[in-house]
């Protein structure tokens, strides 16, 4: 069985390696308008996103890429965290006791907030295709880049890009 599990873990990473381009969004376009509420019980909506470079990461619990991907998230975040860099996830087609219950036991990679799409009706409005999706969002609040990896070498330069000009 785990040995299953790994076979398709690898066979996802590589389609999303392949295919994870033909994600991206036109540059320059606004993310939509949003209102939801973090599992830390404070109220975030698009105006979170103006002001710094952002990463908006839209996740499940019960995605083993998601689960890959979370802890080069906390690494990249604590890399760049202090050159302006801030992170926001959504956890959208997964209920809110699993999203709790998966940032409770590995709380020592999420200290960014965790907001919960109940509906996944701001999934829709970002244009979500899978999990993870990830959009990098300037400081006017514009999408520059969608990728589903955070080592993707194009999501990197475009960061970089980003928090060498504060912003843009």
């Amino acid at each position: 069985m785990e040995k299953t599990v790994r076979t398709l873990g690898i066979a996802a990473t590589f389609a999303l390696l392949l295919f994870g381009t033909l994600a991206v969004q036109a540059a320059g376009v606004s993310v939509p308008r949003f209102d939801l509420r973090g599992l830390d019980g404070k109220r975030y909506t698009e105006r979170y996103l103006l002001g710094q470079p952002t990463l908006v990461v839209f996740w499940a619990s019960w995605c083993p890429i998601c689960q890959a991907e979370f802890p080069k998230l906390h690494e990249l975040f604590e890399e760049a965290r202090g050159r302006g860099l801030q992170v926001l996830t959504i956890g959208f087609s997964d209920d809110e006791e699993s999203i709790r219950h998966y940032v409770d036991i590995h709380s020592d990679i999420f200290d960014f907030p965790i907001l919960y799409d109940p509906k996944d009706d701001v999934a829709k409005r970002f244009g979500v295709v899978g999990t993870p999706m990830i959009y990098l969002v300037n400081k006017r609040g514009e999408i520059e880049y969608t990728t589903w990896l955070i080592e993707d070498p194009a999501l990197k330069r475009k960061m970089e890009t980003l928090l060498d000009a504060r912003g843009l």
